[in-house]
């Protein structure tokens, strides 16, 4: 309905322009909004599952291991986890520098999970290099492919779709899926939404309100939980 609303609209602007109608019958017409889709995202218990780690422990299943767990530590876009360096990663602090969108930085905390799996995937590169001769063709690259250069972001979402399959999840769960994961679960543990707003790098504060939506649930049970007159 809406793209015929639009096609009845540009037709008889069209028209009013070219001098054929005085009138334009459309100008008070009006498209129904669209329904809003939640994006979607992993349960607690789904993102267990995933980011249970395989029997396997190949330097490529190390790796793969760390993206996911980085993933959802730290709510990072894809490009961003894509992109990152060694020297962006603080493992003292459990901190990461950002480079997000418009070349905006921020600074995002980890867990000891995630700092753990990275940790391992370097020893991991750093043995591959010595018994199965891998050349890293930049040693500041945090995540590589098979032969040593950046990994990119169609194989990263590839390895992901993979792991989501092999632990009987929706297939809709992508990367963007892992980010809507770690604010929804941050929200629902109540966390502050200007906290997570700064945390995904959001420069406006209703891009991260559609969280709240999909907690509206966990707000519901608070609520009801604490209000003293129910």
């Amino acid at each position: 309905m809406g793209r015929k609303v639009a096609a009845l609209r540009a037709c008889f602007t069209f028209a009013q322009r070219k001098g054929w109608i005085l009138e334009n019958p459309t100008v008070l017409l009006r498209a129904p909004k669209p329904e809003k889709q939640l994006p979607p995202f992993l349960s607690e218990g789904e993102a267990d599952r995933l980011l249970r780690p395989p029997l396997d422990e190949t330097w490529l299943i190390k790796r793969d291991q760390a993206i996911f767990e980085l993933f959802y530590a730290s709510g990072m876009r894809l490009s961003e986890l894509a992109g990152l360096n060694w020297p962006n990663i603080d493992f003292s602090l459990r901190m990461v520098r950002v480079l997000g969108k418009g070349g905006r930085e921020r600074i995002v905390p980890l867990g000891r999970v995630a700092v753990k799996a990275l940790r391992e995937y370097q020893q991991a590169v750093e043995e591959a290099g010595q018994v199965l001769r891998l050349k890293v063709q930049d040693p500041q690259t945090v995540f590589l492919n098979r032969t040593g250069g950046r990994l990119t972001d169609r194989t990263i979402a590839r390895r992901l779709k993979k792991r989501v399959l092999q632990a009987g999840l929706s297939p809709s769960i992508s990367p963007h899926a892992l980010r809507h994961s770690f604010a929804t679960h941050l929200l629902n543990a109540g966390a502050d939404l200007r906290v997570v707003q700064e945390l995904l790098g959001h420069r406006s504060l209703s891009t991260t309100q559609k969280y709240t939506h999909i907690s509206l649930g966990h707000l519901q049970e608070v609520y009801r939980r604490s209000f003293p007159r129910p």
